[in-house]
């Protein structure tokens, strides 16, 4: 059987960047019987993953992402004569024959759709429910996504897998000693605070998290660390609350892979209140260092963090306030937190994941999934 995955958004520093370059690793390791086809969307991304002796990769260029998912991909997959494709990314091409699988990373175009401009809403709804008619299966990342998917957009349950995402597995509690005074130079790391883990964009809720992180220092003296953007970039992109940006906000810049588990072991607890998160991979990997997290209560950090965490509503911030002070003058609530976090970290792993994925690729590969309606 051959697989052809569309990496096209392999390099993307985010979600689905993340997804794909720890998932095919699994999928190779556990694969070994398959022949595997890497396709990527331009040159530059040659090289992205390593190659096994049953994989190969190619460049199926294209001058735009849409013309690539559904001109370039087909033409590749019947020329190599390719039995299934999975794109890491939610959508699929209409045109062709070979049947394909798309991840599903969330529905928030639909559930906050203010997050968008104009035309990338009016993209997704003219286009998601074809995709969803037209793939012969789909892999979710949470319950919350399946049942987005399912209620919003009208998609078929019974082509819809459900299996969580996790931390890569350097994610562990870092104990070397010297690891943790690089790390901590490095970025200049106060002795005590808070961290906070994302991007920019308008779901990870940033003003919100400062004025409360402002909030709960005036009660409880504290430091918060912003991992992901420079302080300026924050400044910019959020002037309302550029002047909660004191000497008591640390902003690291873009923080890579390798550094994170030492950033997160020092922290005293984590802080990821997004208004909108269809998985939260951040969360996973504060549990497995065993950091005390404060998230929201909406959509998927209560069903990953469950009881390893303090669930607050992310538009409220006087509770988020709240949240952190009783985390930082709790020491005992603090270990219990990271000591649940520990526990329900071994519920994830990439391995798992690839293992249900690759089931679903085998069957609709071999057929004994239902093959892609067509697209009227």
């Amino acid at each position: 059987m051959r697989i052809g995955i569309m990496l096209r958004g392999v390099d993307k520093r985010g979600g689905s960047g993340i997804y794909a370059r720890h998932l095919v690793p699994e999928l190779l390791s556990q694969g070994r019987d398959l022949e595997w086809l890497f396709i990527y969307r331009n040159a530059a991304q040659l090289g992205s993953l390593e190659l096994a002796p049953n994989a190969r990769e190619l460049v199926a260029p294209s001058p735009h992402p849409v013309a690539w998912d559904h001109i370039a991909v087909p033409r590749v997959a019947r020329r190599e004569r390719v039995d299934v494709l999975f794109h890491t990314k939610f959508t699929v091409p209409l045109r062709g024959r070979t049947p394909a699988v798309m991840a599903l990373h969330g529905a928030s175009w639909y559930v906050e759709p203010w997050f968008y401009p104009w035309w990338d809403n009016l993209y997704i709804r003219l286009t998601m429910p074809l995709f969803c008619r037209r793939a012969a299966h789909m892999m979710s990342n949470s319950v919350c996504t399946t049942e987005d998917y399912v209620n919003l957009i009208g998609a078929d349950r019974a082509k819809i897998t459900t299996v969580p995402l996790a931390a890569a597995p350097f994610f562990h509690r870092v104990t070397d000693a010297d690891e943790l005074a690089r790390v901590r130079a490095r970025y200049g790391l106060p002795e005590e605070y808070i961290l906070s883990v994302s991007v920019l964009d308008l779901r990870k809720n940033v003003p919100r998290l400062l004025r409360a992180f402002d909030a709960a220092r005036r009660i409880h003296p504290c430091a918060l660390v912003l991992a992901g953007a420079e302080r300026a970039t924050v400044a910019a992109r959020y002037p309302e609350v550029a002047h909660l940006l004191t000497d008591a906000v640390v902003c690291t810049g873009w923080v890579p892979q390798e550094d994170l588990p030492a950033i997160y072991t020092m922290a005293q607890l984590f802080f990821f209140p997004s208004i909108y998160e269809e998985f939260g991979i951040p969360n996973c990997e504060a549990m497995a260092c065993g950091t005390p997290i404060v998230t929201a209560n909406r959509a998927a950090p209560p069903e990953i963090a469950g009881d390893a965490a303090l669930l607050v509503d992310p538009l409220d911030v006087e509770a988020m306030a709240n949240a952190l002070i009783q985390l930082l003058e709790d020491r005992a609530l603090r270990e219990e937190l990271s000591r649940r976090g520990l526990a329900r970290s071994r519920r994830y792993s990439w391995s798992e994941t690839a293992r249900v994925t690759l089931e679903v690729l085998r069957a609709v590969g071999g057929s004994s999934l239902a093959a892609p309606s067509r697209v009227a």
